[in-house]
């Protein structure tokens, strides 16, 4: 059965099965978004019935402690007869209505709730209207002391039934203050009973959002769980298509391989034209192998900037600038790359037309060219030219560009406060210029190479520098356009010596 399916994913064309194969990781990622996402607005949304009910509760035990409160001055002022007792009932009445409005308001998405919500606003008003009535009949009975002693009773001859009573206003039985007290408490007690079942069913409620909201986070660890082990899965899948992939895109290679030689061995064989054809068909080859190994790395630098920056929140604006920034001085980098590689296609050849040049006068102008930089660095240039002028025929933009990447390079590699020696000497056949630096020097197993196109000694010189290893090369490929030699000399830590030797 893995056979047939093998042979079925075989048929399907390379850039469908690359395509298939990166969209597998997306998928899993979209889905791990997607669900996170839902299972984050129902976590939120029952957090949000939680705190609500949470509320419900405490508005409840508010308005059980105000009922409380309102009860306790009212008997406290009707067993002494004090107006201080009555401070918690005048607090407690005034915070009642604001707790039932409240209440009336955090329930109106329940009808159920918001009819029990009436029938206690009705038994509440009624207590305290119970009370403000019972309260205006005391008022009206009690003495600036409260309620007259017993003392005061027998002295006001009353032996049987036992009064309190006011010097201006009559009498205040106990059987009467009980009667009153009672009649309260009925109310209150009913009052009580609506407001249990209210909380009852609260409770109830908060236990029943408290249990889907541990539902909903337990299902919600399993779902993550479950599409990370997809996501490994999938990760391991694409890694294994990639490969094999590889391998058959290695195979077809290497029989384009076998093929372009026998097709570059037959087209030896053909005449000065195809020949001419061959050539501008190499020259494209390796145009693109040298553009394609180091435009690479800039390219999926500036994609992985490009990633980041629009990842960003909306409200940053440094973020996004940076990666722009960065972006902006790789796509510098890959234009100068491109001009490099611009060059060393174009230039296979010597131009027809070449012109006498003054080699002293080139060299002042290719020194004041990097004064930036060895301002910068305080470099110290030593000059060891002859008097008379050195006369040469050379392409004059070409040459400018060989010495340039030269001195240039001798300015890159020299530390701050050292010493670049430019010399300049003829015999009767040749002009030789040295440009010798006071840099870190060049190991003498990369001598060799220097001159490679794309050949850089370390990495710590890259990082340094920036460059992209064509320097040397352009300048060794303009020296052999004019039939001349380069070559180079170097100590580690003490420098090096770069020799140009042309034609007079």
């Amino acid at each position: 059965m893995m056979i047939k399916y093998y042979h079925l994913w075989q048929k399907i064309p390379v850039k469908q099965r690359g395509l298939l194969i990166i969209s597998i990781p997306f998928t899993c990622l979209i889905a791990t978004l997607v669900t996170f996402g839902w299972l984050k607005l129902s976590l939120v949304e029952d957090e949000a019935w939680v705190k609500h009910t949470q509320r419900v509760r405490l508005e409840t035990k508010r308005l059980v402690t105000g009922l409380i409160d309102a009860e306790t001055g009212m008997r406290g002022y009707a067993m002494t007869g004090r107006p201080d007792f009555l401070a918690p009932y005048s607090q407690a009445i005034a915070k009642i209505p604001k707790n039932l409005k409240m209440l009336q308001f955090l329930v109106s998405d329940n009808p159920h709730q918001s009819k029990k919500i009436k029938e206690i606003k009705v038994l509440v008003q009624q207590n305290l209207t119970l009370m403000e009535r019972k309260l205006a009949q005391m008022d009206a009975k009690v003495t600036p002391g409260g309620w007259i002693s017993r003392e005061q009773n027998q002295r006001a001859e009353i032996d049987e039934d036992v009064y309190y009573q006011s010097p201006l206003q009559g009498r205040f039985s106990y059987s009467e203050l009980y009667d009153w007290l009672a009649e309260c408490k009925v109310l209150m007690d009913a009052a009580r009973q609506k407001i249990a079942l209210f909380q009852a069913e609260e409770e109830r409620l908060l236990q029943v959002r408290k249990q889907h909201l541990a539902f909903y986070q337990t299902l919600g660890w399993l779902i993550l769980f479950s599409l990370t082990l997809i996501g490994i899965i999938g990760g391991f899948l694409t890694v294994h298509l990639f490969s094999r992939l590889e391998k058959e895109l290695a195979w077809e290679r290497g029989n384009l391989q076998a093929s372009n030689v026998k097709l570059e061995a037959a087209l030896e064989a053909q005449l000065e034209a195809e020949h001419k054809l061959q050539n501008a068909y190499e020259q494209l080859q390796r145009f693109t192998a040298n553009a394609s190994h180091e435009l690479r790395a800039p390219i999926a630098a500036i994609l992985s900037n490009a990633q980041v920056g629009l990842l960003a929140p909306h409200e940053d604006s440094v973020q996004p600038r940076k990666r722009l920034e960065k972006i902006v001085d790789l796509t510098k980098s890959i234009s100068n790359l491109i001009a490099n590689l611009l060059f060393l296609a174009r230039y296979e050849q010597l131009p027809e037309t070449v012109t006498e040049i003054n080699l002293n006068e080139l060299l002042w102008q290719i020194v004041d060219r990097c004064h930036e930089e060895v301002t910068a660095k305080n470099l110290k240039i030593i000059w060891d030219l002859p008097k008379i002028p050195v006369l040469i025929k050379a392409a004059p933009d070409l040459l400018e560009q060989a010495i340039f990447n030269l001195v240039q390079n001798a300015c890159k590699y020299t530390p701050e406060q050292g010493n670049i020696t430019i010399s300049l000497f003829t015999d009767l056949s040749e002009v030789c210029l040295q440009i010798k630096d006071s840099g870190m020097g060049i190991p003498s197993a990369d001598l060799p190479h220097i001159f490679e196109r794309f050949y850089r000694v370390d990495r710590v010189r890259q990082k340094t520098t920036g460059g992209f290893g064509l320097g040397l090369a352009i300048a060794q490929q303009i020296v052999q356009l004019h039939g001349g030699k380069i070559s180079a000399t170097s100590n580690l830590g003490t420098g090096s010596t770069f020799t140009m030797r042309l034609s007079l």
